[in-house]
């Protein structure tokens, strides 16, 4: 195999796969996600959304995820569970959560759930994406 195959970005995604590797119990939440491929999925997706600053349900979740309905369900409520995304509705957001600017989130219909990454998980994405390599 040539040296021309593997590109610059390649290389540093093999270090930074190879220093995971053997750091990975200093992200254990990392370590959760990379499990499950449907893990990886809520979560990036809920980032995005954190990100663009565009609310996302569960009824959004479970469709871009492209599993059965009931699966979807079960992952999304157990990423809850352990803490790893919030669940939002019109109760909850007005305790705290308006120190992380969430005023995208129109909670006037009361049916709907928005999610949101947890704290931990951005502390600890930052912390593995600002490892020396």
């Amino acid at each position: 195999m040539s040296n021309t195959l593997i590109s610059q970005t390649l290389i540093r995604y093999i270090a930074r796969s190879v220093n995971y590797l053997k750091n990975n119990k200093k992200f254990p939440i990392l370590d959760f996600i990379f499990h499950n491929y449907d893990y990886w999925k809520i979560l990036t997706y809920t980032l995005e959304a954190y990100e663009k600053k565009k609310p996302i349900s569960k009824i959004d979740l479970i469709k871009k995820i492209n599993c059965s309905y009931k699966t979807a369900n079960k992952y999304i409520d157990f990423l809850v569970k352990k803490q790893m995304i919030i669940c939002l509705n019109k109760k909850i957001a007005k305790e705290d959560f308006n120190l992380r600017k969430l005023d995208y989130i129109d909670f006037t219909d009361k049916r709907f759930k928005y999610y949101i990454p947890s704290l931990n998980l951005l502390h600890e994405l930052n912390a593995y994406l600002k490892q020396s390599y």
